[in-house]
């Protein structure tokens, strides 16, 4: 699993890229775990995981910013 920090709208959110683009966790589980580095101090990864095997993309990576 391939994570990233990027901004949309503004914002800045966290994701996993996957084929035909980015599964936005931050709208999935930012209530929990509201970045990415809180996220991996929470130990969160294997739940984000299998988040990310269920879902499909929100954006498409051409799309979000650094």
């Amino acid at each position: 699993m391939r994570l990233l920090s990027y901004r949309s709208n503004g914002a800045a959110r966290y994701g996993a890229v996957v084929d035909g683009g980015v599964v936005d966790l931050v709208s999935r589980v930012g209530d929990r775990w509201p970045t990415l580095r809180a996220a991996i101090a929470g130990e969160a990864l294997p739940a984000l995981a299998a988040i990310v095997a269920a879902a499909r993309p929100d954006r498409r990576l051409e799309d979000v910013a650094p």
